[in-house]
């Protein structure tokens, strides 16, 4: 388990570094998609990564995170939504619909990458997380790499509810995966099965999670990923805008592309700062186990 204290400035100034930042916003048959790049770095599309949005959430409501993690980086950040006008985002055929389209024309949707082979790293927050998990087990998509945003359902046993019933989860050993999760349950996203779920089916090679212990701050939590947070859906905070927890969020994904391009994931490049002014958060790669918040609050990681 990483956890270090550092001051956040050095962090902040780097994902600020580059600010021309251009969006490309379209609508496929499968689904509607916003793509962010940064149109100063040279070979600004190295890597796609492509985030299913999360329970009644819309592919406008990530513009925060995505310009973190573009800023400065070879990296297309992409959030679709593969059922618009539906807040139900649990199809794992409509999640690989989608992405089969976007990505056989990748650049057709986005001409930034037309010519190149950029590495997919596809996702999901909330439901399009277990969506997405779904769809590489089912429906046959062989990205790069997983990003789960607090991914949630996504559990060794039959998942039953909401029906139709669809089979535990199993992710490949060889796959990478990088999660968020939370230390207390928020917006109905029970911890186990969701971030922390992810990292313990996945390889212990290949892996990384980073826990934000919101025990005593109710104001962080399954829709920090988001703008402004996940209202209307009752239970959920909403997000406060003085937070620099996307700061961490937006380095662990960069890191993490980084890790997929060199083709391993190393512990020693996972321990960067995560200060922050809201919460904890620990970090855990690879065959370390996941210790409860209790037993790393020495270690806080937080201004």
């Amino acid at each position: 388990m990483v956890s270090i204290r550092i001051s956040a400035f050095f962090m902040m100034l780097a994902l600020a570094e580059s600010t021309d930042i251009d969006r490309v916003d379209d609508r496929l048959k499968t689904g509607v998609f916003r793509a962010t790049y940064d149109k100063d770095v040279t070979n600004n599309c190295q890597t796609v990564v492509m985030i299913g949005v999360g329970t009644a959430m819309g592919t406008n409501q990530y513009d925060d995170l995505s310009e973190k993690i573009s800023a400065g980086q070879p990296i297309v950040t992409v959030f679709f939504d593969q059922n618009p006008g539906n807040i139900v985002k649990l199809s794992e055929t409509k999640y690989a619909n989608f992405y089969n389209q976007f990505t056989e024309a990748l650049g057709t949707n986005v001409p930034v990458c037309e010519g190149k082979s950029p590495k997919i790293i596809t996702g999901g927050h909330s439901a399009s997380g277990r969506a997405g998990f779904q769809a590489m087990m089912t429906q046959g998509i062989t990205p790069d790499g997983f990003i789960g945003l607090d991914p949630f359902q996504v559990q060794s046993d039959t998942q039953r509810f909401p029906p139709p019933a669809v089979p535990g989860t199993t992710i490949d050993p060889n796959l990478p995966v990088l999660a968020w999760g939370f230390e207390r349950k928020t917006c109905g996203a029970t911890i186990d099965i969701a971030g922390r779920g992810a990292y313990e089916l996945s390889g212990d090679k290949n892996r990384v999670f980073f826990r934000a212990n919101n025990g005593s701050n109710r104001k962080v939590g399954h829709c920090e990923f988001t703008d402004t947070g996940c209202g209307p859906l009752p239970g959920c905070p909403s997000v406060a805008k003085t937070s620099d927890v996307k700061d961490v969020m937006a380095k662990s994904i960069q890191v993490f592309v980084g890790s997929v391009v060199k083709g391993s994931v190393r512990t020693s490049d996972f321990q960067f700062s995560t200060a922050n002014d809201m919460v904890p958060i620990d970090v855990f790669v690879n065959s370390e186990a996941v210790e409860p918040a209790s037993a790393t609050a020495t270690n806080m990681a937080y201004a």
